[in-house]
């Protein structure tokens, strides 16, 4: 294999590219260069087949949970030993001179700069849409990032445009989306499952303050207390865990972090599921969502001009200002949810993460020795 991954072992996004590489290679190894490997209660992904090289790893020296404090802390971490990361990066490229890096988020874009090797990047949503704009060290930190990067991924129009005109990168950008397990999803026997609880609403995004969870506990206890609210979530911040428990109600529940089996079901039962984020790139959560057949109501964002007529008519637009929004988004909800989710071929072939990755591997194709 001559692709090496530059991320943390507890990125799923970017270990989800990684088990596609897996799967489209079967009979080979794959790189992985990680200074993360199981901290902050996300745990990392392992397979045999997966070459683990270590950078300095930092997991003993994390806090325990997820926190402003954590997350500064993390910062300051990465931040003092990447030039030891840059380090073991080039040594390692110096054993295989042929190895092309691709490097997710935008700290693993600036250490492959400084590594001097070539690297493809995918920065993440924050990446280019809020973190250059609140910070302008950062902006010098990501622009240091991109520029050398030989070509770039991203997951939406939004973040291809601010490339071009906020970095002025020009050697190469491609919207890939962050695919779906389209093949475990469609194993899923939906129609065998109890609906013992369908009058609930699912919330499935990180209990982080970008994601507005606050406002939907607010909206509900507000306009419809009488419906529980089931949540789960990739990760959570102890400080707005803390507003979260403030505004439960005796019938909600806290799933935690549970399976993706498991999450698909929640899905498919709810009555509504809801993404509220107040920036977003594109959402595969809410992908998957529809492909499980259930309602979704989100904010209006730019990467839903880029979705097929299929997938939009799951969606339920609304207006966090409109006090009513929750309590009409499950109206429309109860309509809509009767209608069974058929996929097209356009949407099949956009959100499969096979089919992403497929795209991905044409573009190793053409920097590969």
């Amino acid at each position: 294999m001559k692709v090496a991954y530059l991320a943390g072992a507890t990125d799923f996004h970017a270990m989800d590219w990684l088990k596609s590489c897996l799967k489209a290679n079967p009979e080979k190894n794959v790189y992985l260069l990680t200074d993360l490997i199981k901290s902050q209660g996300f745990e990392s992904f392992s397979d045999d087949r997966l070459s683990v090289i270590n950078l300095v790893v930092l997991d003993k020296l994390l806090l325990r949970n997820q926190s402003f404090i954590a997350h500064k802390w993390r910062n300051l971490l990465k931040f003092l030993v990447l030039p030891i990361q840059a380090l073991i990066v080039y040594r390692f490229s110096k054993k295989y001179p042929n190895l092309i890096f691709h490097a997710h988020s935008m700290y693993y874009l600036v250490v492959a700069r400084m590594a001097g090797v070539k690297y493809i990047g995918t920065p993440v949503g924050s990446d280019i849409l809020i973190k250059p704009f609140t910070s302008k060290l950062f902006y010098i930190f990501a622009n240091y990032g991109i520029k050398n990067a030989i070509h770039i991924t991203v997951d939406s129009n939004a973040m291809l445009e601010l490339l071009i005109s906020k970095f002025d990168y020009k050697r190469g950008v491609s919207v890939i989306q962050n695919g779906i397990d389209f093949e475990t999803i469609s194993n899923c026997k939906f129609d065998k499952i109890k609906e013992s609880n369908v009058n609930y609403i699912y919330s499935i995004r990180g209990l982080a303050p970008i994601y507005q969870t606050e406002e939907l506990f607010l909206a509900r206890n507000q306009t419809i207390p009488q419906i529980p609210i089931f949540f789960s979530y990739p990760f959570s911040e102890v400080d707005y865990v803390k507003k979260i428990n403030e505004l439960y109600s005796p019938n909600d529940i806290d799933l935690g972090k549970i399976s993706k089996i498991e999450m698909y079901e929640k899905m498919n039962q709810s009555l509504l599921v809801v993404s509220i984020p107040y920036s977003d790139s594109s959402p595969r959560s809410v992908y998957e969502a529809i492909f499980c057949g259930a309602i979704v109501a989100v904010t209006n964002s730019k990467y839903l001009e880029q979705l097929p007529i299929c997938m939009l008519d799951r969606l339920i637009i609304i207006d966090l200002n409109d006090t009513n929004w929750l309590s009409e988004a499950c109206n429309k909800a109860l309509k809509l949810r009767s209608i069974p989710f058929k996929p097209s071929e356009e949407a099949i072939l956009m959100f499969d993460q096979y089919n992403s990755y497929k795209t991905l591997e044409k573009i190793y194709a053409k920097f590969i020795v």
